[in-house]
């Protein structure tokens, strides 16, 4: 059908006119030479090294003065910390259980104690007397402040037979000190007639009584 109305022709906008362009006062060149229909650069800065910082945060630290990472640099000559690797104060390898050399004081509440040896006999140059060696050790926890010893002297025949058997006490050597030893030598005799000739005496046993 014909048109009614009058007509006009208007001519349709080419390629240099397709839409309105944002002026780019920092890039005129630019923005001028996109091709139409082309997206449109973002108008935010880019960042200082050149990337994009539309809002996205950087993994990056921030460098120091010295060009590295942020957090700070380590120096490898710096010193530990005091107590770094070390054991703590007061705690030293005798303190440690079972690695005490010293033995242990004796007990002091506990009454004296004291334990003989067996007697060491030396002849002497009459038959009738011999030297006898002690050592007397308190191992109580009191010290031994006076005692007796008493002495088993046995009488032996030439052929080997004991014939008799005489006592004889001497003072104890004191005082004695709690866990301390003392050595004495006490000379021993008997009466002479009661060892003749070819006979000797032998002091055996020890018995002892102490405060």
């Amino acid at each position: 059908m014909a048109p009614t109305d009058d007509v006009t022709l208007t001519p349709l906008d080419g390629p240099e006119d397709s839409g309105p362009q944002r002026p780019d006062s920092s890039r005129p060149d630019e923005a001028n030479s996109l091709p139409a229909g082309a997206p449109e650069a973002p108008d935010e800065p880019a960042g200082a090294n050149g990337t994009d910082t539309t809002g996205a945060p950087s993994d990056a630290p921030p460098a120091d003065s010295n060009g590295t990472g942020g957090g700070g640099t380590e120096d490898d000559d710096a010193d530990p910390p005091a107590n770094e690797g070390s054991p703590e104060d007061g705690d030293s390898p005798s303190d440690r259980p079972g690695d005490d050399p010293t033995p242990s004081a004796p007990d002091t509440g506990s009454p004296a104690l004291l334990e003989l040896s067996a007697p060491a006999l030396t002849e002497t140059d009459t038959r009738w007397c011999e030297k006898v060696t002690l050592n007397l050790r308190n191992t109580g926890g009191q010290p031994v402040r006076e005692g007796t010893l008493t002495f088993h002297t046995h009488i032996i025949g030439g052929l080997g037979i004991d014939w008799d058997t005489r006592k004889s006490t001497r003072d104890l050597p004191t005082p004695i000190p709690a866990g301390a030893t003392k050595k004495h030598t006490w000379k021993i005799c008997v009466d002479a007639w009661r060892v003749p000739l070819g006979m000797h005496i032998d002091t055996k046993d020890v018995d002892v009584d102490w405060k």
